[in-house]
Formats: C-alpha cells, structure tokens, sequence
C-alpha cells in the first residue's frame, strides 16, 4: 500500500492530468470488486454451512458403522454423502471463479488506463510539440504502481473470506448463555443433600409442556427412583437439576436453596452426574475416572472403579488403568465404559 502511495505521488508530481486519466478508470473497478466481494461473502458462508455437513455426516457415518452394517445401509448413506460433497465441491467452485475474476478484471482496467495514458502522450508529442522525455518518468511510475494495486485487490478478496469465518466464529463466541448466574448469586451449601421440585413447568423450546405442575422431595441419603413411560419426563427432571435447562415455572430447591439464586459452579460441583449415554474422552482409563475428581489419588482411583465393579477388567486390559480407550471409548465394550462413567462419578464423592 505504501508502495502504491508513493508511485501515485510521483504520477502527480510529474503529470496531473495524466494522472487524472488514469484514476478515471478506477471507480468502475472498485465497484466491480465490491461487486464480487458480496458475491463471495455468501458463496464463502454457504461453503462452512456445507462442508460442516459433509465432516457431519462422515463423523456419524464412522462412528455409527455398527448400525449401518446391521440395516445394511451402506448404499443409502453412500448417496447421501455424495450429495452432500458434490455440494460442497460447488459451493468450492464458485468460491474458485469468483476469486479468478479479479485478475482479468484488474489486467482489462489496467490495459484501459495505460493504452489510454499512452494515446494521449502519443497525441501531445505530435500536436502538441511536447517532449516525451518526461512523460517516460511518468509511465515508470504508472506501470511500476499497477503490480501492488492488483496485489491488494487479491488482497480484498482474501480477506472477505477471512472476515466471512471470523464472523461466523464470533457470532458463536458471542452467543449469550440461557443459564446465567443472577448478579447476586451465592455459593451452594449443601447439608443434607434433600431436592425438592415445587410445581415445576418446562418444555423445550416452544414445544409441548412435558412437565405440568411436578412436585416430590428426594431425602438426602436415600434412593428415590423415577418410573414412568418413556418421554413422562424423567431425564429432563435429572437435566433440570444441574441447570442444563431452567423450568417456565416453580422452583427446584436443594437443602431449602432455590438453585436459580446459586452459582453454577457450587452447583454442579455437589453433583455427581452418570450419563445415559456413558461417554469417555481421549486418554488412558486412569485419566477418564480422574476427570470426576482432578486431585483424586491413583489409591482413590482404584477405589471408585471396585465400587463401580470395573476394577478388574481394568487389570485385564494390555496397559491397566493406562490403556489408552481411543475415540469415544471404541476401545472397550458398552458395559465397560457405563462402568468407567459410575466410577468418574464415584470419585467425585459428591454430597
């Protein structure tokens, strides 16, 4: 840009009117590149929509190959990735045609500006008895200046699609959370553990009210089970409790405390939370349990994993409690990572 800057100088400094030729081709071409540039803010947006399905239906495809093969669905699910990539590879074209065009455009506005410059040098010399020894300066500098004038119009391309992913990022970042912390929320204190639901309404979205008017008391040092058919509510109870999900209405109080005038944290740090879907990160056996209790020992470790009866397939396994359990766990078998998820739970020791 500062290369540009100081040839453009010396254009003017040489030659106004010349120079003034020259700029005259320039608003066409910035509108044009302006033109392109909104073009591919949507191509480029319409691209990570498409290629976040096509990594989507990849992922799903792998890590459900058990179902595929079970129901044969290899053909269906083989077209449907097809359809989703030659999409993709659309939306990639687009991109790739519309970010092509500004070097023809740029090289066609450049020529206009030179053979015009040229043509009216040529007139001046002829006619008008001007000596073309300066006008030489002034062309050095002309075609000096076009290589960094058709850089940063590559330049504006990329960085439309640079902004276009930042701003999809941060449209993320920005998202404000629904379970917020009240201003004046406190910290927890937990005594005897009791929960008590008092009319409590929810329902997801704009959905159907799937819990109308709930009311119990779980005693602290008790079991108290929920049974009920399926879609009754149950788990959308256990999700209420930790505040994945606030309720319309009614409240949900642990040990007297309403747990929307509680911090999160203090919250979720007195639970211990088993999955129905058990779900194991990257790591060793050892690091899955400990992420229930981050200062938990190796001793108390082991502990948890004989109460949740998974001690001994641990020591089964080639490395012990450092066997590594791969991607979501594909390592081991489904009872063995819901007991790998009671004993995180264990370790955690929560009230």
């Amino acid at each position: 840009f500062l290369t540009l800057v100081g040839l453009v100088g010396v254009m003017f400094s040489k030659d106004w009117l010349l120079s003034l030729i020259v700029f005259f081709v320039a608003p066409p071409l910035l509108l044009g590149l302006r033109y392109i540039s909104k073009r591919l803010r949507l191509a480029t947006r319409e691209a990570v929509e498409v290629n976040s399905r096509v990594l989507g239906a990849m992922q799903e495809t792998i890590q459900g190959i058990t179902i595929v093969k079970a129901f044969t669905m290899e053909n269906e699910l083989r077209r449907k990735v097809e359809t989703i990539i030659d999409r993709a590879e659309n939306r990639a074209n687009r991109i790739a045609r519309l970010s092509e065009r500004t070097a023809p455009m740029t090289e066609t506005f450049a020529g206009l500006a030179i053979s015009s410059v040229l043509a009216y040098a040529a007139f001046r010399s002829i006619y008008g008895n001007v000596p073309p020894g300066a006008f030489f300066a002034f062309v050095t500098a002309l075609l000096m200046a076009y290589d960094p004038a058709r850089r940063l119009a590559r330049l504006q391309v990329s960085l439309e699609r640079a902004a276009v992913n930042a701003r999809m990022l941060y449209e993320i970042l920005d998202t404000v959370p629904h379970q917020r912390d009240r201003p004046d929320a406190t910290g927890l204190k937990l005594g005897e553990a009791t929960v008590e639901l008092r009319d409590v309404r929810f329902a997801y979205g704009n959905g159907e009210e799937i819990l109308k008017g709930v009311s119990f008391r779980a005693e602290g040092g008790k079991t108290t089970a929920l049974v009920g058919p399926s879609g009754a509510g149950k788990s959308t109870i256990i999700s209420l409790i930790p505040r994945f999900y606030d309720p319309a209405s009614g409240q949900i109080l642990i040990d007297g405390q309403d747990i929307a005038g509680v911090t999160k944290q203090s919250l979720r740090n007195g639970i211990a939370y088993v999955s129905q879907q058990p779900y194991l990160f990257e790591g060793s056996i050892r690091d899955n349990i400990r992420y229930g209790r981050p200062d938990a020992t190796d001793a108390e470790i082991e502990e948890a994993a004989r109460l949740a009866y998974a001690h001994d397939f641990i020591l089964a396994q080639p490395e012990g409690y450092d066997t590594p359990v791969g991607e979501h766990g594909v390592t081991l078998s489904g009872g063995q990572r819901q007991r790998l998820s009671i004993a995180r739970a264990l370790v955690r020791n929560a009230p």
